[in-house]
């Protein structure tokens, strides 16, 4: 949600809090005045009650203001003649009294009826806003105890709504962390027991092997046969500690770069002819094509130097078939980056594993890569060294090639010279 829109809200529910207790406050005033003219109207009945003044046998002037008493009470008239007769509404002299006494209690009754008013009123208005956040409080506490599912509904549109939103939003982002958590743990339970497959199948076989040749009376071809398959799942036993170790070291998602600017068309040439002894053992015709001289990238040499490796070598171990290996090098200008691509001619990859192929201890073929020595692990560690340079790697696999390309952003880039 926007900044405006959450401001928008806020001032919603602003707005509607003050036109509330405006209200409440001009229904209370309301209120208090129809009482008090109906309090005001008893009283006056209460304390006054008419008296009549039969003055008839005495003189009075008339014209001229005469005191008139009666029934212990006395007024004021002006008579027309010498006689006075008249009902008048004669004030008691205790009614004074009467009015000072009551006056502080009706005042005090004002002041709680205002109060009682006013709470009754804003409490009908702000019915809706009381009841809701009521479903907000037990939507937290739900969730507090446990249920994770608990989500609060979103129907209204001010605070209590973005605490409702907000509420909602963290939910989801803790059923998220926790689904990553429970993910890592099976990840991490099938890590554990593929290498300890791993690990106890070659040994298994170095074990019985040198059993066969320490404990039973064996001739020497049989031996020196025995041997020799020690000596190879010997070899594989070392060739997954490594991959292992290597893994721990470059496949960790904390894994730290040292960067600095890389030539990574240089360094592909120099891996390249490094690795030649392999390709020639494999008899494997290597051919290299540039359209890029120079490709400087900023990188950590020995974290890309692995990767790169690994693709060779991946290249060399299954594309043994095909007696090829071709690299290809490219610029790319928007963005611009750098492609570097790996194709070997083996055997082709089926669909469905060149979805899990960059995936910790995946093999396509287990008996083909025991053979061959590999471990699952080099193509993990290559796309997360290539990932950790911001750069992307991906495979496709088909009857033309097995190809992997990885494409790195330069600093700078030198076309071939004409």
């Amino acid at each position: 949600m926007s900044a405006e829109g959450q401001h928008k809200k806020q001032y919603g529910f602003q707005l509607q809090m003050i036109a509330y207790t405006l209200v409440s406050m001009a229904l209370t005033a309301l209120t208090l005045i129809v009482l008090g003219l109906a309090v005001y109207g008893m009283l006056v009945l209460v304390q006054s009650e008419p008296g009549q003044a039969d003055v008839a046998d005495k003189n009075y002037y008339p014209g001229y203001v005469n005191r008139v008493e009666t029934g212990g009470a006395s007024v004021n008239a002006i008579p027309m003649d010498n006689t006075l007769k008249a009902d008048i509404g004669v004030e008691r002299p205790d009614g004074q009294r009467l009015r000072k006494g009551t006056l502080f209690a009706l005042t005090g009754l004002a002041v709680v009826l205002a109060l009682f008013f006013f709470v009754l009123y804003f409490l009908l208005f702000t019915r809706k806003f009381a009841a809701y956040l009521a479903e907000i409080t037990a939507g937290i506490r739900r969730f507090a105890a446990g249920e994770q599912w608990a989500r609060i509904a979103v129907r209204q549109s001010n605070e209590l709504t973005q605490i409702a939103e907000s509420f909602n939003a963290m939910a989801e982002e803790l059923e998220v962390v926790e689904a990553e958590e429970r993910k890592n743990e099976g990840a991490k339970n099938d890590v554990i027991t593929s290498i300890a497959h791993d690990l106890r199948t070659p040994l298994t076989s170095v074990v019985g092997y040198l059993e066969l040749v320490t404990e039973k009376a064996v001739d020497e071809e049989t031996r020196r046969h025995y041997i020799s398959v020690a000596y190879r799942k010997a070899k594989r036993l070392q060739c997954l500690t490594e991959d292992l170790f290597n893994y721990i070291k470059y496949g960790s998602a904390e894994l730290t770069l040292t960067l600095a600017p890389i030539d990574a068309v240089k360094m592909m040439e120099q891996l390249t002819e490094e690795a030649y002894p392999a390709i020639a053992e494999s008899n494997l015709e290597l051919l290299v094509e540039k359209e890029v001289d120079r490709a400087v990238v900023a990188a950590d040499g020995t974290l890309l130097a692995r990767a790169f490796s690994n693709l060779i070598g991946n290249a060399i171990k299954y594309g043994r078939d095909g007696k090829r290996l071709f690299l290809r090098m490219e610029q790319r200008d928007t963005p611009q980056s750098v492609r570097f691509h790996v194709i070997n001619f083996g055997e082709v990859i089926p669909q469905e594993d060149l979805e899990h192929i960059f995936e910790r201890f995946y093999r396509v073929d287990a008996a083909r890569t025991e053979g061959q020595g590999g471990t699952g692990l080099g193509l993990a560690i290559a796309k997360n060294i290539i990932e950790r340079h911001n750069g992307t790697i991906s495979v496709r696999s088909d009857l033309s090639g097995t190809e992997f390309t990885v494409e790195l952003p330069v600093v700078s880039v030198k076309g071939p010279e004409v």
